[in-house]
Order: structure tokens, then sequence, then C-alpha cells
């Protein structure tokens, strides 16, 4: 019998690589505006006026009992049946964006100071903890309980956080780190960010970072403009990409919900409304926004991948091979910079060894097939089931109950 199974779960594996009712405790009085916002004020401030956000520290309050007034249940309500129906593919997009994502000091620094996600097996902790709350927040209704529980939890994660690193760390000085000065002994392979750098130095991309105020002290906290950044990496991808990351023909309702759905989550994380992205219907306007946000606030970070920033990306790259085993570090980059940013990577695939060259291979092969409504249904049946290992490996528990996900399932 154990041997049947891990048959079928190894081949649920390769498949996969082809195609990559409870208790409501809030009223209905709560999701209509109740003094937390007025809406004729909650306008969103100019993408070109993002960066003003790292004068805006995000509220270390308790998180509002409602929503607020431009708060549409029904849509988000579709932005979740809509992630559910496309779990693996936007598990894959997250992953993806949190490369982007992590290549800021804004947020790398951040990260580093927690000295949780600097080495494989700590990122592996963390990244898994992430999974598990966002499949919460997808799967489970957004009214009941255990979905405001968790997202209550993590907001008190962050004000936690930021107690710790201005107790430790006042002056906000800690240097970064070098090879001499790696404290965390995971060294990252010089041969891959080397044909890495060449790619991006032949790319052609934007150089010019962002127009951002960094005098602001303390310069490493949660602020509105780390916050933006962060949703974007949760929620863009499939507005921008629904092609590159294989989403079977979504509409227009879906990707909105989809919005609306991130847009509540980054309200009841404390973001500012006048910061969140796409909280309104207008989905060419959010696509404008979200693609100049890609262009001007993570392309340039390309350029300026130091050794701290190596260790943080190789450590996540190695995450991400732990939960889908067909995806290689290289393959994984190689799909980023190819797919995603649209650049070729000669230098990366000459680095590349021949399993990567074989998988890349397969996967532009099987692109006929992942249209396939079976493709689709294997695929999700699959990486829950790999993020179901994953949790029992980190917190002893399989991450399918909502209420221990939302009380236990961090790190």
């Amino acid at each position: 019998m154990w041997v049947r199974s891990q048959a079928a779960l190894h081949f649920l594996n390769f498949l996969f690589f082809l195609c990559n009712g409870s208790l409501l405790t809030i009223s209905r009085a709560d999701l209509r505006d109740n003094g937390i916002s007025n809406c004729e004020n909650s306008k969103s401030i100019l993408v070109s006026e993002l960066g003003l956000g790292r004068n805006v520290h995000v509220s270390d309050s308790e998180m509002e009992p409602g929503f607020p007034c431009w708060f549409d249940l029904a849509l988000a309500r579709t932005g979740q049946k809509f992630a559910r129906r496309y779990f693996p593919q936007l598990i894959n997009s997250h992953f993806l964006s949190l490369f982007l994502l992590v290549m800021h000091p804004e947020i790398r620094r951040v990260l580093y100071y927690t000295r949780k996600s600097n080495t494989p097996d700590k990122a592996f902790r963390r990244y898994i903890a992430t999974v598990l709350q966002v499949k919460l927040w997808y799967d489970t209704d957004i009214l009941q309980s255990n979905w405001s529980a968790s997202i209550r939890k993590v907001r008190n994660l962050h004000n936690g956080v930021s107690y710790v690193i201005e107790k430790e760390f006042p002056d906000m000085t800690k240097p970064l780190v070098h090879k001499d000065t790696n404290p965390s002994g995971f060294k990252p392979t010089e041969e891959l960010w080397r044909a890495l750098k060449l790619d991006i130095e032949q790319s052609g991309l934007n150089r010019s970072l962002p127009n951002v105020n960094t005098t602001v002290q303390p310069k490493y906290f949660f602020n509105q403009y780390a916050m933006a950044i962060t949703q974007w990496s949760f929620m863009a991808m499939p507005i921008l990409f629904s092609n590159e990351i294989h989403l079977v023909w979504p509409t227009e309702e879906e990707l909105v919900g989809f919005a609306h759905l991130w847009a509540a989550i980054s309200f009841k994380l404390g973001m500012n409304e006048s910061y969140i992205l796409c909280k309104d219907r207008d989905l060419k306007t959010c696509e404008k926004n979200l693609k100049i946000i890609l262009k001007e606030y993570f392309l340039p970070y390309l350029y300026h991948i130091d050794y701290e920033t190596q260790i943080m990306l190789e450590s996540l790259c190695h995450v991400v091979s732990g939960v889908i085993p067909q995806v290689t570090s290289e393959l994984f980059i190689i799909q980023l910079l190819e797919d995603i940013v649209g650049i070729p990577c000669p230098n990366l695939r000459a680095y590349s060894s021949w399993y990567t060259k074989m998988l890349r291979m397969i996967q532009r092969i099987a692109e006929p097939f992942y249209h396939w409504p079976g493709m689709q249904w294997i695929g999700n049946v699959f990486l829950r089931g790999q993020v179901q290992l994953s949790s029992l490996r980190v917190f002893g528990f399989d991450g399918t109950n909502p209420n221990m996900v939302a009380q236990r399932g961090f790190h």
C-alpha cells in the first residue's frame, strides 16, 4: 500500500510540473461604513507618490472590527472562489513575486533583522507559515472568525517585529552582510549569481531606482510604502500575467474580485486607505498602476543584488524546490526572468544543469495541455497535498484545520 501511495504521489508530482460553512461571527452591520473610513476621503494617491509612504508608519493599534465603506462582500467572495480554483498558479506567482520583493532593501533588511529567512531551513519555516495563512484567507469565508483571527495575528506579529527591531537596533545601523561577516553560515552559489548578473546587465532594463525618501528615520519599519509593494507582490501577477502563469481564461469579474480581496486584506493589516492598490472596480487603471510599479519600483533592483540579497533569494529558491520538487533554483529564476520580466537568460541557461534544461524543455512542450480542465484539478490536488506535507514537516499538523492554522501556523 505504501509503495502504491508513493507511486501515485510521484505521478501527481510530474503532472503538476506540467501545469505548474462555519458560524459567522461578524454582523452584517459591520460590512457597512461604521466610522472606519470616509469614502469621500479614501481616494488613492498617485503611483508616482508611492514613495511618500515611507513617512507614514503602519498603525500599531488593534484591528478594526468592520470593513471600510468601499468594501463589497460579494466581490471579495468572488476573489476567494477564483483563488481556490487557481490555487497552484497563485502560489507559484506568489513565490515569483516574493523573489522581486526580497530584492527591496525596504523589505529584505526587516526580514534579515529577524534572522528567520537567512538560511534555507529557516526560510522554509517562514514561507510555509505564510503559505498556510494565505491559503486560509482564500479557503475560509471572509466573515468567519478564523479568517479574522489569522489577519489579527499577522498584524500583531508585524507590530512585534517593529518593536523588537527598534529595541535591538534603535539607530538601524546594523551593517550589510558580506562574505566575511555572514553569521548564518549559508553561502550562496557564486556561479549562479554571476550568470544572473550577466543576463541582467545585457537586458536593457530600467536602472533608475525609485524616488523614495531615504532620510526618514527609522529606515526599515513597516510603513505604507513597504505595505503597498508587499500588496503588489501578492496581487499583481495574476492580473498582469494571467497567460504566463497559466490561468485558464479568467474573467474580468474574477480578476477584479481577486484585487478587491487583497485590498480588504491590506486594510485589515493596517494599510492607510490612500495607499491600498486596486480597491475600486476599474481593472484597466489597476493594470496600468501595477505595471508602473513593476517597472519603476521592482525591476531596477535586479541591478543591485548584493551578497545579503543573494543569501535571502537563494534560500527562497530552496523553499520553492522543497514545495515543488520539479523546480530547481535555476529553473525558478529563468521562469521569472523569461516568462514574467521578459528578458532572455543565455548565461543562466548555460550555467544550468542538464536536468534543469530538460525540465524547461518539457514545460514548453506541455504548454498546449495547460488549459485542460483535468490538469487544473490535478495541479490543485497536488499542490494542496504538498502544502500539507510541508506543514507536517514544519508544524506537526497538516494545515487543513483553519482554527489550528489561525492559532499556531506562524513562525
